[in-house]
C-alpha cells in the first residue's frame, strides 16, 4: 500500500491517479511535458507489482496529521476559550480507521516536514518508510501580477475562518497595530462563534467565500498573504499566491517552510504567537517597495517549483520502493 495524496477511495493507482496541478475550479489534472515520468511509474508498478498499488480513502495528510492537529487546536483553547470552548477529537471509529491504514501502508506520502513530525506523535505511529515532497505549485495557470498594489495597504486571508487557520492571532494582531490607510480582507467559509465575529466585524472586511478563479485575482491586489495556520498538512493556497506574485506570511506549522525562505520570498514565524505577526505586519507596512520585491522572488521561487517538479520528485522517491512490492 502506499499513501498518496488526493485519493477519494481504495483502488488500484493508475497514472490518471497520481496528483498534478490542482486546475482552477477543478481537481488534479495530469498534464505537461513530463507526462513520460508518470509513464515510468505505472511501468513499475506492471512490472514488480502486476496486481498494482492500492490508494487508501480519505485525505491523507489531515488523516496522517489528525493527532498533531488536535494537540494544536486544544493548545490554543487555553488562550481562545470564546472561539472554541469544546476540546477537539475527532471521533473514536474515525481515528482507529486511521491508524488501521497507517499500519497497511508499505510507503507513505506527505507533503510537508510538519505532517512528517505528526506521525512520531501518534500511537499508532508507522514503522514503514515516510516519503515526504512539497506539493507543486501553480503556475501554468496563475499569471504572475504586472504592477504593485496601488490604494491602501492591504493583507489578505484565505481560508476557513477558525482557530486552526489561527485566523484569532491575525485578528488581535490588526487590531493591536492599528495601521493607517491599511485594510484586512478575508475570504472563506466562517466557523467563529457569531458572538465572536460582531465582536471583531469592524475589524476586517469578509468577503465570502469565493471561487478559486476569483479569489486569485482578488490575491493579486493584496500587498500581503497571510496564512497563521496553526495545524496545516501543506496549504496549497501558499503556493497560489506566490505564483500570483504575491508575499507570504505563515507558519512553521505549514507547508510553507518546504517554499519560502525567511525573509526572502516571506516569512515562516512560530505557529500560536500574535508577536511575530505583528512584527512582519508592521515592516510590511512600512516597505511596500520591497515588500513587492519580495512577492516577485516568491514568483520565481513558484517557478522553480511547478506540479511538473512535484511528479517528477514523487516518481524518484517512490521507484526504490517498489522493488521490495
Amino acid at each position: 500500500e502506499i499513501r498518496t495524496p488526493h485519493a477519494q477511495r481504495p483502488g488500484i493507482l493508475h497514472e490518471q491517479q497520481l496528483p498534478g496541478p490542482r486546475a482552477l475550479g477543478a481537481g488534479p489534472v495530469l498534464e505537461g511535458p513530463d507526462d513520460h515520468q508518470v509513464g515510468r511509474l505505472a511501468l513499475l508498478v506492471r512490472q514488480r507489482c502486476p496486481s498494482g498499488l492500492r490508494q487508501l480513502g480519505g485525505d491523507p495528510v489531515k488523516s496522517l496529521a489528525a493527532f498533531k492537529r488536535s494537540l494544536e487546536i486544544n493548545r490554543a483553547r487555553a488562550d481562545w476559550p470564546n472561539v472554541q470552548s469544546a476540546v477537539y477529537a475527532e471521533p473514536h471509529w474515525k481515528q482507529t480507521r486511521k491508524d488501521a491504514e497507517l499500519a497497511l501502508a508499505d510507503v507513505i506520502v506527505v507533503a510537508s516536514q510538519w505532517a512528517r513530525e505528526s506521525l512520531c506523535l501518534s500511537d499508532a505511529a508507522p514503522t514503514s518508510p515516510v516519503v515526504a515532497v512539497p506539493y507543486g505549485t501553480p503556475v501554468e495557470e496563475i499569471l504572475p501580477r504586472a504592477q504593485a498594489p496601488d490604494g491602501p495597504f492591504t493583507v489578505l486571508f484565505a481560508g476557513q475562518l477558525g482557530l486552526r487557520k489561527g485566523v484569532p492571532h491575525l485578528i488581535e494582531a490588526w487590531e493591536k497595530l492599528k495601521l493607517r490607510d491599511a485594510r484586512l480582507w478575508m475570504a472563506g467559509s466562517v466557523d467563529l462563534p457569531r458572538e465572536y465575529i460582531n465582536e471583531h466585524a469592524a475589524s476586517f472586511q469578509y468577503l465570502g467565500a469565493l471561487p478559486q478563479a476569483e479569489l486569485i485575482e482578488v490575491m493579486k491586489n493584496a500587498d500581503l498573504f497571510v496564512f497563521p495556520s496553526l495545524a496545516e498538512g501543506f496549504g496549497l493556497v501558499i503556493g497560489e499566491a506566490m505564483a500570483a506574485g504575491v508575499p507570504v506570511l505563515t507558519t512553521t506549522n505549514t507547508g510553507g517552510p518546504e517554499l519560502i525562505s525567511d525573509g526572502v520570498e516571506g516569512w515562516c514565524v512560530t505557529a500560536h504567537s500574535v508577536a511575530p505577526l505583528i512584527e512582519r505586519i508592521e515592516w510590511a507596512h512600512g516597505h511596500r517597495d520591497e515588500l513587492y520585491r519580495m512577492g516577485q522572488r516568491a514568483r520565481q521561487r513558484a517557478e522553480q517549483w511547478t506540479w511538473a517538479d512535484y511528479r517528477r520528485k514523487l516518481v524518484a522517491e517512490l521507484a526504490p520502493h517498489l522493488s521490495g512490492i
